[in-house]
């Protein structure tokens, strides 16, 4: 599991600690100048938001966000969030690269750039659209799968969780949970550790199945098909 950042940590990264800035400017500046963007697909993920119900094209996972975020009555916020969530995005990177797997200093920097400073990026987080959140809760997942040269059951069950939280946000996460219990299979983690996995991982998107068979009569997550997809 990802432990505490010891309080020297920022000292001992000044170089990283001045590409966080610049991208903390970055995204003050995409606030003020720009209102929160919308796509075809925000307002359906508004209506979610203002009254939860199972969505037959898409999973409610951002709509969830939203309802969680409605009592501030802010879509600056939501934004503001999300921008706060591609920050965090970088740290992983960096915090991975640079402790798990060793490298320099400045090789980390380089590997949390792209999600710090593309334009692309920036966009997404400036849009009522649940890429954002989908890119944090798997790349949260890969995190603690591999803060460990052998993950234990314990960080095993969270990234299985924040990848079956991935898939009902957006369902092309959902194959991510297959990887991750073929990666533990292949690190040895044990028979105890892929079973509890997968059973972490099978329980909220069973849970979210049963409530959309509850409205819809079908046991899924969605009712698009192949063409859709």
């Amino acid at each position: 599991m990802v432990g505490r950042v010891p309080a020297g940590w920022w000292g001992s990264h000044r170089g990283f600690a001045c590409v966080l800035a610049a991208a903390v400017l970055l995204r003050v500046v995409a606030l003020v100048a720009f209102p929160p963007l919308w796509f075809n697909d925000s307002f359906d993920y508004t209506r979610i938001g203002l009254h939860p119900f199972p969505h037959p094209l898409r999973p409610d996972g951002y709509g969830f966000f939203l309802w969680f975020l409605r009592p501030f009555r802010s879509f600056v916020l939501v934004v503001a969030v999300q921008h706060l969530m591609g920050l965090a995005m970088g740290v992983m990177v960096y915090a991975l690269v640079c402790r798990r797997y060793g490298r320099a200093r400045w090789v980390a920097c380089l590997a949390a750039a792209p999600v710090l400073f593309d334009a692309y990026q920036v966009q997404l987080e400036q849009l009522v659209m649940s890429d954002v959140l989908f890119m944090f809760l798997g790349l949260s997942a890969v995190t603690v799968a591999l803060w460990r040269r052998k993950p234990t059951w314990r960080a095993g069950i969270v990234s299985g969780v924040l990848l079956a939280l991935a898939g009902l946000t957006r369902t092309v996460g959902l194959p991510l949970v297959v990887l991750l219990v073929v990666f533990l299979l292949v690190r040895r983690a044990g028979r105890r550790t892929v079973v509890a996995v997968a059973g972490a991982a099978a329980l909220p998107v069973a849970a979210y199945a049963l409530w959309f068979q509850s409205a819809t009569g079908h046991f899924a997550i969605t009712n698009v098909d192949g063409v859709f997809l």
